[in-house]
């Protein structure tokens, strides 16, 4: 799975637009700050392997019996082999991954475009909530000069 999600904190990456986001978010504002990443799901065969049973087994071994199971178990490549296939065939029938790893994390400032307000002076009331009508005649002042330029 590699698709984009989105987070307003940097941690939980739970919205899968910015639309979403935004939608499920009432703090969000112009000049607000959020991430994206690409999710990749988890491979839980990953978790453990043979050799790691393997090894388990010795050391439970050694601790119940000492020296004498110093060498205990040995077990051919084969066998191990086997045990892998075992324990794959296990893990993906009864340990699904619902969760994600996110990776290439971006932040991304919240735009007017993004709550869908327009850029001009008669509307500017649409998105000045929660920054102060002083704050968006600034960004207004901004967007025309540069646009101007």
């Amino acid at each position: 799975m590699t698709a984009k999600v989105w987070s307003d904190d940097n941690e939980r990456f739970n919205a899968d637009s910015l639309g979403e986001l935004i939608e499920g978010n009432d703090s969000l504002v112009v000049g607000s700050m959020v991430y994206f990443g690409d999710a990749q799901r988890v491979d839980p065969t990953k978790f453990i392997s043979a050799s790691d049973i393997v090894e388990m087994i010795g050391e439970r071994a050694y601790d119940e019996a000492g020296e004498c199971a110093e060498d205990f178990p040995n077990v051919s490549k084969e066998a191990e082999d086997e045990l892998e296939e075992l324990l794959i065939e296990w893990i993906n029938k009864h340990c699904k991954a619902t969760f994600y790893t996110v990776r290439n994390i971006e932040k991304h400032i919240i735009t007017a475009a993004d709550l869908g307000h327009e850029w001009n002076d008669s509307n500017s009331s649409n998105f000045s909530d929660g920054l102060g009508d002083h704050i968006a005649q600034l960004l207004i002042n901004e967007v025309t000069k540069t646009r101007n330029d």
